[in-house]
């Protein structure tokens, strides 16, 4: 994931800091600046297309109908197998049956095919309104204009299916693998609500992570059983049933990239490190339970800003720069690096069914990696 990036996205869409004395005002310039406006309907969705409705953009390269589960033995052999460009990408999300690709856009989303990244649908979000996070799962969009009022669309038409209203404007929101929750960041503390996508009913709230910086930001496991707390340099695991929180991880540098193994322990984070006498680009690798750092791998290539474990754990992938660093976890060695970008990496994600590693680059491409039988 790119923290990074997604902080960055948090303060350009308007959000003030939590402990920032005065009232919270989210609401990007362009917004008004007294009662929220009527909601008027976003543009619906394009039908499924052969091409981006934007179009410009080459026809996808066809991926192989059986693709094998990448694996340490065979990552060597990863290639390049479909490729489509995306008015600039910053975060890619899987659904669950790895069917589709969710790609949001700093003008919107597009939801792609799997296998060919052939376009299901594609949503230009207009003013007042922007995007806040999307559920490839519940073919769920978080929109608002206001951050006080978050609509919960649906992909294809457009629907507001569901509208959860706030007292205080939200700082971020965050669907869970599953598509059932919305976890939403609150302004006026530290603290994430757990809301329900069925009923939009608040369900919980979470708290207890406690940081000096004026920015948080929370995600979940892949497993949707933890919440990973992040801020700066400091990142806490929370399980989220019991409201317990694992100790605090530090680093010398700010965050720039996490990622919690399937084992819901071993916890991977894109940092920079004192090594001897340099300053040097690290992953450093943490039993989140216990505290305590278990390995540090050196990229070569500057602070990875997304990491993806696959789904057995056995691999973790980097991106940083115009490079993907795929790492053998127990040994703690490289076993191969993905090439041919034409600018710096911002998301890598693993296929939850193992057979693809999709990316997206700063420079437009959003590219699927699979190894051919």
């Amino acid at each position: 994931m790119n923290l990074w990036l997604v902080l960055v996205m948090l303060l350009a869409a308007g959000c003030t800091l939590p402990g920032a004395g005065a009232t919270p005002s989210a609401a990007p310039s362009a917004l008004p600046t007294s009662a929220p406006p009527t909601p008027t309907p976003l543009p619906a969705p394009p039908l499924p297309t052969a091409a981006p409705t934007e179009a410009a953009s080459p026809a996808p390269t066809l991926a192989p109908k059986n693709p094998s589960v990448i694996t340490l033995q065979n990552a060597a052999s990863l290639t390049q197998t479909a490729l489509v460009e995306a008015a600039s990408p910053y975060r890619l999300a899987w659904s669950a049956d790895s069917a589709r690709l969710g790609v949001l856009t700093l003008s919107g989303l597009e939801l792609l095919d799997g296998k060919t990244l052939q376009t299901l649908a594609n949503v230009q979000i207009q003013d007042p309104y922007f995007l806040l996070s999307f559920s490839p799962q519940a073919n769920l969009m978080a929109v608002t204009a206001d951050m006080l009022t978050i609509e919960l669309r649906d992909v294809y038409s457009g629907e507001v299916l569901k509208t959860i209203e706030r007292a205080t404007p939200a700082y971020f929101t965050e669907f869970s693998p599953d598509g059932t929750r919305l976890a939403v960041g609150s302004t006026d503390q530290f603290a994430v609500e757990m809301w329900s996508v069925d009923t939009a009913v608040l369900e919980k709230t979470l708290s207890g992570f406690t940081t000096a910086a004026p920015v948080y930001a929370a995600t979940f496991s892949a497993d949707g059983k933890f919440l990973i707390w992040y801020a700066r340099a400091s990142v806490q695991v929370m399980h989220i049933a019991s409201g317990q929180l694992g100790p605090a991880l530090s680093h010398e540098d700010f965050v720039s990239g996490l990622a919690l193994a399937p084992d819901d322990r071993l916890l991977a984070a894109g940092v920079a490190a004192q090594i001897g006498e340099d300053y040097t680009p690290i992953i450093q690798l943490w039993d989140s339970n216990a505290g305590q750092a278990v390995g540090r791998l050196v990229s070569s290539q500057g602070v990875p800003v997304s990491l993806s474990f696959s789904p057995d754990g056995s691999l973790l992938a980097a991106g940083a720069a115009r490079e993907v660093v795929l790492w053998d976890v127990q040994n703690q060695r490289e076993v191969t690096r993905l090439r041919g970008f034409n600018d710096a990496l911002n998301a890598v994600v693993f296929s939850p069914d193992g057979k693809t590693l999709a990316t997206s680059a700063s420079d437009g491409t959003v590219r699927l990696w699979q190894v051919l039988e």
